[in-house]
């Protein structure tokens, strides 16, 4: 659904997988319940981080995952596209 608003295949993807759990998830579970390649899960996790989509966090020495609640990201959805109309006005 996500790639409607410019995200990749994969991206929605993993936003979906975390979305789908109450907790975060390390890099090898996304992987699992997201069906996208460990050799491209790192990539894509960086990339929803820089959009803001999900936060990031170390516990135990493992680094894990979790998606910005879905209201949140509706929020930043608009926000982002009412900035670039501004830009374009």
């Amino acid at each position: 659904m996500l790639q409607e608003f410019g995200f990749t295949q994969y991206e929605s993807k993993v936003y979906q997988a975390l979305i789908a759990f109450d907790q975060p998830l390390d890099a090898t579970t996304i992987v699992k319940q997201s069906g996208v390649p460990r050799a491209k899960v790192y990539e894509v996790l960086h990339r929803l981080s820089e959009k803001g989509m999900i936060l990031e966090a170390t516990t135990e020495k493992k680094r894990v995952y979790s998606a910005l609640p879905v209201e949140m990201t509706i929020e930043k959805l608009k926000a982002d596209f009412e900035a670039n109309i501004e830009r374009l006005k």
